[in-house]
């Protein structure tokens, strides 16, 4: 293999990579909101706490604090 060969063949490589970074971070944060929704409509439903849904939404996403204050839980 020549050398441009070789350097063409790793920029790919990168760009191939970035492109399949961001497919997984659509992945998770798609999946983040599903189970955001689970939980704020089980709380709506009345079939879990609203201090366990805090304590769920606080691991799972950073943006949980605004989420809480939206739905009036604190």
């Amino acid at each position: 293999m020549s050398h441009s060969l070789t350097q063409k063949l790793i920029l790919s490589e990168k760009m191939m990579t970035a492109g399949i970074e961001r497919v997984r971070e659509i992945r998770r944060l798609r999946t983040r909101r599903k189970k955001t929704a689970m939980i704020v409509a089980r709380v709506k439903k009345g079939t879990m706490d609203k201090a366990e849904a805090i304590r769920k939404l606080r691991k799972l996403t950073p943006g949980a604090n605004v989420i809480i204050e939206r739905e009036g839980w604190e």
